[in-house]
């Protein structure tokens, strides 16, 4: 399958955000405690650019209050930023756009390249695999129709612009009916989750494998051959290997990072260069009633940022000390999401929530350079 490259063809003027909404923050969002309230206090980021996503395309826009309107679907049928990777050489990354495409980040670059998978199943899970992204699409019904017999293969690897599939149903040994809602992988072995309609109910069973070797990119074959010891295994099996990370096994550059954060209860899914997906860490704390804040962060050389989904920006670079930085606030019902850092700028997703439906959805591209 061969993916059509689609350039931007829309480039505005950059426009100062002056008239955007006024956006209602997070109860009590994170601050690092400032010992200089003019040095050391949240500042505003420089001015960005603004994208959405539209008509099978992503355009520049003003700003995400006049994107144009779009009805709410839930999520796994929503046009928005999935999940995102960065390739080890620090300059390439990654955002799985669902039911679009994938878009790539070059030197700073943008580009979305489709393929009609996209626009046939729920697009997931994006991952790296010997630096090739990989991509999990199934397909569901209970928000949707029920699947009909396109045969859709499970996961696919990206190289240029072709897909190739890696795992298919018939290599798990499963029923054309039933659906892979969920992968995980843990550098050594897959699992995953299966659903299956069977009368009025639906059976849910787990699996455990490996990918044989000329799966994997840049060993040649693949094309969905079997995987090697598909084993059942538990629920709770499965739950474990899907769980967040305690907060005491992150990174000591993400604890120093987030130092400020003190008893506030958070979860940050954390991305490094070249590492096979993202992972995620949980900050738990004796009061249930506090709020859950939620982070995407990056630690790559010589740069450590995490970004809350209220906008707030804990960024270190180099030696220098840690700052804090407030990103364009967003309307009511919109929160920032995944990002990555491509030719020193900042791709940030964003996007427009209801519960489980979401509208409107983009990205904010960020000069780290010109931070104050």
């Amino acid at each position: 399958m061969k993916f059509p490259s689609v350039p931007c063809r829309f480039w505005l003027v950059i426009l100062i955000l002056t008239g955007c909404t006024p956006h209602k923050p997070l109860p009590d969002p994170p601050r690092v405690p400032p010992e200089n309230a003019e040095t050391d206090a949240p500042r505003a980021a420089s001015i960005p650019r603004w994208f959405s996503f539209n008509r099978g395309d992503f355009c520049e826009i003003p700003a995400p209050s006049l994107a144009p309107a779009i009805d709410f679907v839930p999520w796994t049928e929503a046009v928005r930023v999935d999940s995102a990777v960065l390739a080890a050489d620090s300059v390439t990354g990654y955002f799985l756009v669902n039911r679009l495409g994938l878009l790539a980040f070059s030197d700073g670059i943008p580009r979305l390249y489709r393929d009609g998978l996209f626009a046939l199943a729920t697009a997931a899970n994006l991952m790296l695999l010997d630096q090739a992204p990989v991509i999990h699409f199934y397909r569901g019904d209970f928000f949707a129709a029920p699947p009909d017999s396109i045969d859709i293969p499970v996961m696919v690897r990206v190289q240029g612009e072709t897909m190739t599939p890696i795992l298919t149903k018939n290599g798990l040994g499963i029923p054309g009916d039933a659906q892979v809602t969920d992968v995980v992988y843990d550098g050594e072995v897959w699992r995953c989750s299966i659903k299956q309609n069977i009368g009025q109910r639906v059976a849910a069973t787990y699996r455990r494998f490996r990918l044989p070797g000329s799966a994997i990119p840049g060993t040649g074959g693949g094309n969905g051959e079997r995987p090697q010891y598909p084993v059942l295994i538990s629920a709770g099996e499965f739950r474990t290997a899907r769980s967040a990370a305690p907060w005491t096994d992150a990174p000591d550059r993400l604890h120093s990072l987030l130092s400020g954060l003190g008893g506030k209860g958070f979860e940050v899914r954390c991305l490094t260069p070249g590492s096979t997906t993202t992972t995620l860490y949980r900050h738990d704390t004796s009061d249930d009633d506090a709020p859950g804040l939620s982070a995407a962060a990056i630690l790559a050389s010589g740069l450590a940022l995490a970004l809350f989904s209220d906008g707030t920006l804990f960024i270190q670079t180099g030696q220098s000390p840690k700052a804090a930085f407030t990103l364009p606030p967003l309307p009511p019902g919109f929160q920032y999401g995944r990002c990555v850092v491509s030719g020193g700028t900042l791709f940030a997703a964003w996007e427009e929530t209801d519960f489980y439906q979401t509208g409107r959805a983009g990205f904010i591209a960020v000069n780290l350079g010109a931070l104050p």
